[in-house]
């Protein structure tokens, strides 16, 4: 299994599950946190894509053909974070964070319960 918080070796990742189907798997009560889920018919491994500190969510929850980028946009005023834009190129998918994001890749049953306790609000 692979966790990453960096951008660049994220969207590396993604690329590779570009055409992928993505399904939004869970999210916290106060939706501060989002998972997608990215699969491609016949690999064993999967994607999931945390949003950490949710503020703005537009697009399905669940389609095909898939092409997920991060971008994170610097923001120049002092009482404003910076944003974390995860977008389909293809399509209206925009989730914006201002706590960042998390992405794990592996195969779906190394995540157990690990994944139940990384989207759970601390």
């Amino acid at each position: 299994m692979e966790i990453t918080t960096d951008i660049k070796r994220a969207n590396e990742l993604l690329e590779l599950y570009n055409g992928s189907t993505l399904q939004i798997l869970k999210y916290t009560p106060s939706l501060k946190r989002l998972a997608l889920k990215l699969t491609i018919v016949g690999n064993s491994e999967v994607v999931f894509l945390v949003g950490i500190g949710c503020h703005f969510f537009n697009g399905e929850f669940y389609y095909n053909d898939a092409n997920i980028t991060i971008i994170q946009e610097i923001n120049t005023e002092e009482d404003r974070a910076n944003r974390t834009k995860i977008f389909d190129t293809k399509r209206s998918f925009e989730l914006i964070t201002f706590g960042g994001f998390s992405l794990a890749k592996g195969n779906e049953s190394e995540f157990g319960t690990i994944f139940e306790d990384f989207i759970l609000e601390h």
